[in-house]
């Protein structure tokens, strides 16, 4: 009974009274929610109205990731602590004492030094013993010519007749110094020193040549540094035997003999070869994938027996001026070297005529060949010399 007393003693209050209490209230909760809505900033309240995810599943942005223009990444419905932050805190910098400079892009890598661009047009091929001896006429003479031995004291063309070449107007003599079926590398060499001191005595140029069989292989390149070693302007590989069946092989043989002989010697070297008008036109099936372009580097002259005397005149070959204008090309091109130096050999000399050469001399001077020479100097008649005259340079 006490208590109901003590619960009604207090004074009535009254209906405005009520009211007032009423909006006090309202305006607490309203600053409440302010406070509330402040502390938890309004990327949140961005985000969930856009309809983000709030749950931490899936791919998150990481650490100090920026998400859209300004916001940062909010991976919870929950506010952060305002005690932790995602970004990198920038570091602390010293104010300068002076002005700053003025703002430079930042530098790049260096770029990658580039050798010097070459001129314009290929680069001219230097031979490695030079051309000089092959230049202008040249005769021919082998050991059936000049041998006392191999001809039985028979031959054709002694010594003395160097004289009547100087007189022709010869420049280069090609010699031959042994054969396949001779037991010396360097056949009668007594007599022919006599040819090389007449030659050098006139004014001429010699150069000793060699047909190498590619069965024999030791003997092959023996043979032709002995011809190098004589006191001649040049040596000449004549490659043409077909001796050694296995093709591959005598390629290779080939390339290791030229090899050899080059480092055995600084002399003028020459490839005297089958024609490639013969190799890669007319029969392919003599000498299959002749090294052209592996030898263009070791030898300074190239000598085609461009015979256009062995060709019919149905084929369109027999011409003296087309047979030597094609080949004198087309080793150009397989060499790979369109300046290579090119002395042709003509026709076999007692099956060709005034006419033929005259038309060779044309080709020699349209192709910018270095010299010619008709084969050989034994069977050559007195009515050639004149046109002949024409091959000099």
């Amino acid at each position: 009974m006490a208590k109901d007393q003590r619960r009604s003693a207090g004074p009535a209050r009254s209906r405005p009274g009520r009211l007032l209490a009423g909006a006090a209230l309202v305006m607490t909760l309203v600053v409440l929610a302010g406070v509330l809505i402040a502390t938890r900033g309004t990327d949140g309240a961005d985000e969930v109205a856009a309809g983000e995810p709030t749950s931490t599943s899936g791919p998150q942005p990481a650490a100090g990731e920026r998400h859209g223009t300004t916001s940062s990444a909010v991976t919870s419905t929950t506010a952060p602590d305002e005690s932790t932050t995602t970004e990198t805190e920038p570091p602390v910098e010293v104010a300068p004492t002076t002005a700053p400079p003025a703002a430079t892009p930042p530098a790049r890598p260096p770029a990658t030094a580039h050798p010097p661009q070459a001129a314009a047009g290929p680069i001219p091929y230097v031979p490695p013993g030079g051309i000089e001896p092959y230049r202008g006429l040249g005769v021919w003479l082998d050991v059936l010519d000049w041998s006392p031995s191999y001809t039985n004291g028979s031959a054709r063309v002694r010594p003395a007749a160097v004289d009547r070449m100087a007189d022709l107007g010869v420049q280069t003599i090609y010699i031959q110094t042994s054969r396949f079926n001779r037991a010396e590398d360097i056949i009668d060499p007594a007599i022919l020193g006599q040819f090389i001191d007449g030659a050098h005595a006139r004014g001429i140029r010699v150069v000793a040549w060699y047909m190498p069989t590619h069965e024999d292989h030791e003997t092959d390149v023996r043979r032709l540094i002995a011809a190098a070693n004589l006191p001649v302007d040049g040596v000449g590989v004549n490659i043409e035997s077909q001796n050694q069946p296995d093709i591959a092989l005598r390629n290779q043989r080939v390339l290791d003999l030229s090899h050899r002989l080059r480092q055995a010697t600084t002399k003028s070297m020459s490839a005297v070869v089958v024609p490639p008008v013969v190799t890669e036109v007319l029969n392919r099936s003599y000498w299959p994938d002749f090294p052209w372009r592996q030898l263009s580097g070791t030898y300074d002259v190239w000598m085609p027996m461009a015979y256009w005397s062995n060709r019919t005149p149905d084929s369109g070959w027999r011409d003296g001026y087309r047979y030597i204008a094609e080949n004198t090309a087309m080793i150009r091109t397989l060499t790979g070297r369109p300046d290579a130096a090119v002395h042709p050999v003509g026709g076999i000399a007692d099956e060709v005529t005034v006419a033929d050469v005259d038309a060779m001399a044309l080709a020699l001077r349209d192709t910018g060949a270095i010299g010619g020479s008709l084969y050989d100097y034994a069977t050559t008649g007195d009515a050639l010399w004149p046109s002949l005259h024409n091959f000099r340079r």
